[in-house]
C-alpha cells in the first residue's frame, strides 16, 4: 500500500508541475491510461489514483470520448499547497513574491488588528515568544526565517478565525519554500533575506515586529495594524527591487 501511495504521488507531483509550469497547456489531453501505464510501469490503479488526485486539484478533468484534458487555470486550486508550490518553482523568484506580498498586505494587517482585540494571555506570551526568538536569531538567516514565520503565525492564529487558520496552514509551507529558494540582496548582512521580512536592515525589521507585539500586548489594535503595514511596505519595496536586480 504504501509502494502504491509513493507511486502515485511521484505520478501526481510530476504531471502537476508540467500544468502548473505551462509544459502541458489546458485543453491539451493527456496521454490514454495504457500509455501513462508504460511510461510509469505501473498499473492502471495506480495512474486512476493520480488522475483523481491531479483533478481534486483542478488541474485535469476527465470528459466522455475525450479524454483527461487540462483544465483552464482558473480552474486549478491554488491555495492546494503543491499547485502553489509547483506555481513557485516555475515563475520568476520575483513575481511569484510579489503576488504573496500582496496577498500578505490585504490580511496580515487585519489579522494584526483582531489579535489585539481577541488574543488570550497564553497567545500573547506566545506571540513574544517567537519575537524574543527573532531577536536572538539575527546571525542565522536560517533560524530568522523560521522565527519570523513563527511570529506571523501566531499572530495569525490568535485572531480566532477557523477559516483564516485554515489559510495559514496552506501557506506556511509555500512561506517556508519561498525563503529557501529566495536570492539574497548583494552586501546583506545576518539575517538581511529579501523574503525574511528584514530587507530594508535588521534594526528597522526588529523594530517593526516590536511594535507589533507591543501594540497586540497593549490591545492596540489600530496600532497593531499600522505597525503591520509599514512591515509590510518595507516587504514589498524590497520584492521590488529583487525583481529589478533580476531583470539586469
Amino acid at each position: 500500500m504504501a509502494l502504491r501511495f509513493n507511486l502515485r504521488e511521484q505520478i501526481v507531483q510530476e504531471i502537476g508541475r508540467e500544468i502548473v509550469q505551462g509544459r502541458l497547456r489546458p485543453g491539451e489531453n493527456l496521454p490514454q491510461e495504457y500509455l501513462l501505464c508504460q511510461q510509469y510501469q505501473v498499473s492502471r490503479t495506480v495512474i486512476r489514483e493520480a488522475l483523481k488526485g491531479l483533478s481534486t486539484r483542478g488541474l485535469v478533468k476527465a470528459r466522455p470520448r475525450v479524454g483527461t484534458q487540462v483544465c483552464a487555470r482558473k480552474d486549478w486550486q491554488m491555495l492546494d499547497p503543491d499547485v502553489l508550490i509547483w506555481y513557485f518553482e516555475g515563475k520568476p523568484q520575483g513575481e511569484f513574491l510579489r503576488h504573496l506580498t500582496e496577498i500578505r498586505a490585504m490580511i496580515e494587517p487585519a489579522a494584526a488588528e483582531l489579535a489585539a482585540q481577541r488574543a488570550t494571555p497564553e497567545e500573547i506570551a506566545r506571540i513574544e515568544k517567537c519575537f524574543r526568538q527573532l531577536e536572538k536569531s539575527i546571525a542565522s538567516p536560517k533560524q530568522w526565517i523560521e522565527a519570523d514565520i513563527e511570529f506571523h503565525v501566531s499572530i495569525l492564529n490568535a485572531c480566532h478565525n477557523i477559516l483564516l487558520q485554515s489559510l495559514v496552514n496552506t501557506l506556511r509551507k509555500t512561506l517556508l519554500k519561498s525563503r529557501a529558494l529566495s536570492v539574497p540582496l548583494p552586501e546583506s548582512g545576518p539575517g538581511q533575506n529579501l523574503t525574511s521580512g528584514i530587507e530594508l536592515g535588521i534594526d528597522r525589521s526588529v523594530y517593526h515586529h516590536q511594535q507589533i507585539f507591543s501594540a497586540i500586548r497593549d490591545r492596540d489594535g489600530a496600532a497593531a495594524c499600522r505597525h503591520m503595514q509599514a512591515l509590510l511596505r518595507d516587504v514589498a519595496a524590497a520584492v521590488e527591487t529583487l525583481i529589478s536586480l533580476s531583470e539586469r
